[in-house]
């Protein structure tokens, strides 16, 4: 791993607790939201992290768990809210806190992916994933996973001050375009 990265996890660190008091009233109020449209606050899902570590990644809940409903109309306008606004990832500043997880990395997948890994894409397994990545400042969900795959190794191999300033200021861009995001299909190892 870069000397860099291991430096700027400490500073993800740092920051996380940092601003985690200024986040609990925004988290709260987000919470009660929550509250009265689903009933349940958090969602929580297994994912991959760094060297093949399964770890728990919370996320506000931002769909309905009828299935028998589309994926999209299981959103309300309060999930959509806080998808296009990104506060459903507010809750990973615990995965950070915790140590799962960095500000900016390959966004965390799921564990029964990782079997159809070709031995490049594994690669993106040798640093610990991010709240947003390469992938998503650029395209959010709106790519195919081929080129998802390649930036998020582009990531690993060149990893900066400058990368990451780029990520952080295209991620702004695409939260303040406030675009509808597209949902990426299951990874079937294909790409």
């Amino acid at each position: 791993m870069k000397p860099y990265l291991k430096i700027r996890y400490v500073l993800d660190w740092l920051f996380a607790l940092a601003i985690f008091p200024f986040c609990i009233p925004l988290l709260i109020i987000i919470s009660v939201g929550q509250f009265f449209v689903f009933g349940d606050i958090l969602f929580t899902q297994q994912r991959t992290g760094l060297k093949g570590r399964i770890f728990t990644i919370f996320k506000f809940k931002t769909m309905f768990d009828d299935m028998t409903l589309q994926e999209l109309e299981r959103i309300p306008s309060w999930g959509q809210f806080l998808r296009k606004t990104g506060l459903d990832e507010l809750p990973q500043i615990l995965n950070i806190l915790s140590g799962t997880m960095v500000f900016i990395g390959p966004r965390p997948l799921l564990p029964e992916y990782d079997a159809l890994y070709s031995e490049v894409q594994k690669q993106r397994l040798n640093i610990k994933p991010g709240i947003t990545g390469l992938a998503q400042a650029m395209h959010r969900n709106d790519t195919s996973w081929n080129l998802r795959f390649r930036e998020d190794l582009y990531y690993v191999t060149q990893a900066s001050v400058v990368l990451d300033l780029k990520i952080i200021y295209r991620s702004l861009r695409q939260l303040l375009n406030r675009k509808s995001e597209a949902i990426l299909p299951p990874f079937d190892g294909n790409e």
